[in-house]
């Protein structure tokens, strides 16, 4: 479980460093192998903001820019403009190396000086998803004049834990936090997850759980007025830092969410389910499902899966279908945030040789009174992006409910002892 050292403070407030928590939970039991950063191969590279943007007077492929870090404004020739005045952009200053022992000069092109570079994602050697070939356009927010590891949050501590199988309960961050909690005194800091719910506008779906020995809780949400976009640079860091590649906004935030909570959840593109139904049942004999990496899998009686009124559309707590994938033409999407029989996910998983991390937490075990809340977490973000709208009520069918167990103690008797 890789713990990226900031976003744990959104949880708990640390005045500690990280390599003092990391002794700390060692300590405790719960050992830190190791803490490292996101590899960079960079340096001198710069966040400066873009003055102006003129095509060049010789060349009709090239483009004058005109950039200020908040110490100088420079002159830079670059051959694209994906950008517009006033965006931050990454800017390697000359004698800045690049990965590919690349290392920028200043150079003429076509009679212009050129005080350096402009640079890509991929010049840059970092895996995000800026969703369009060309100069890596930032947050606005974004810092000015600082250096882009430190803009970006890339050189942030992650603490990597070697948890032992009993300790499932850290394999998202709020668990984390409240261990934290337990060592320091501090208390946990727990997101706002106000939804602000409305009638359905979309019919509601229907929800029944079958196989209910092998699911105790299924819940789900509608989002109507779904804008598929690219996740913000900062959740998409915050993504990398757990070791997840960015996908696109909808998708980024339910595994954000799973390394919080805990809680794998999965998005469904709502109008590709057959009669918006949901059905939790064991998989007929010999039924096909084709999963989300294009590979046909022929299920046997004991597996879990999710299905419409027509067909099996995903392994549950293993991996989504393909037929209902979220793309970029989706438009409505069913959340679902569940609680599945360990034994069955592991028999699945190994079955046809798959690993999630969603995997790896339903067998070691999730919090089945988290389902919900994990779910208003997701719903939230997507509100605050502006990736879509709450369509209608939460729907829970918890079919096998879980109390919190009580243990009688008496604080004298275990000071006594």
């Amino acid at each position: 479980m890789r713990v990226p050292y900031t976003w744990l403070k959104d949880f708990i407030d640390l005045d500690i460093s990280a390599y003092q928590l990391a002794e700390m939970l060692t300590q405790a039991g719960i050992e830190v192998e190791e803490i490292k950063t996101l590899e960079t191969n960079f340096t001198d590279v710069v966040v400066p903001e873009v003055v102006s943007l003129v095509k060049h007077p010789e060349a009709d492929n090239l483009y004058v820019v005109r950039v200020n870090d908040g110490k100088e404004v420079r002159t830079v020739v670059a051959g694209i403009n994906n950008f517009a005045k006033g965006d931050k952009v990454p800017l390697a200053k000359p004698g800045a190396t690049l990965p590919n022992n690349v290392t920028i000069k200043r150079t003429k092109l076509r009679g212009i000086e050129s005080n350096g570079m402009l640079c890509s994602a991929e010049e840059l050697g970092l895996p995000l998803n800026p969703g369009v070939n060309g100069v890596l356009v930032l947050d606005r927010g974004t810092p000015l004049g600082v250096p882009l590891a430190a803009a970006l949050r890339l050189d942030d501590p992650i603490l990597v834990l070697d948890l032992t199988p009993n300790r499932a309960d850290c394999l998202g961050l709020i668990g984390v936090a409240a261990e934290v909690a337990a060592l320091t005194g501090q208390k946990v800091q727990m997101p706002d997850n106000t939804l602000n719910f409305t009638e359905n506008e979309l019919p509601q779906p229907q929800v029944e759980v079958r196989a209910q020995e092998l699911c105790a809780r299924f819940t789900a949400l509608v989002i109507k007025d779904v804008q598929i976009a690219l996740s913000p640079l900062w959740l998409q860091v915050r993504l990398l830092q757990a070791g997840i590649r960015p996908i696109s906004n909808i998708v980024d935030i339910t595994n954000y969410v799973m390394w919080e909570w805990g809680q794998p959840l999965h998005a469904y593109d709502y109008h590709t389910l057959s009669e918006q139904t949901i059905m939790v049942r064991k998989a007929y004999p010999n039924e096909v499902l084709v999963t989300l990496d294009n590979q046909e899998r022929t299920l046997s009686e004991e597996m879990l899966v999710i299905a419409d009124a027509e067909k099996a559309i995903g392994l549950a707590g293993v991996m989504g279908g393909l037929a209902t994938e979220v793309s970029s033409e989706t438009k409505a999407v069913l959340l679902e945030s569940a609680h599945f029989n360990a034994a069955s996910i592991r028999r699945t998983g190994r079955a046809f040789g798959l690993y999630s991390e969603a995997q790896q937490r339903f067998e070691k075990g999730v919090d089945v009174n988290g389902c919900a809340e994990a779910l208003r977490r997701a719903a939230r973000l997507i509100e605050l992006l502006e990736a879509g709208k709450v369509d209608g009520e939460l729907l829970d069918e918890y079919v096998s409910p879980v109390y919190p167990r009580q243990i009688r103690l008496r604080p004298e008797r275990a000071r006594k002892l």
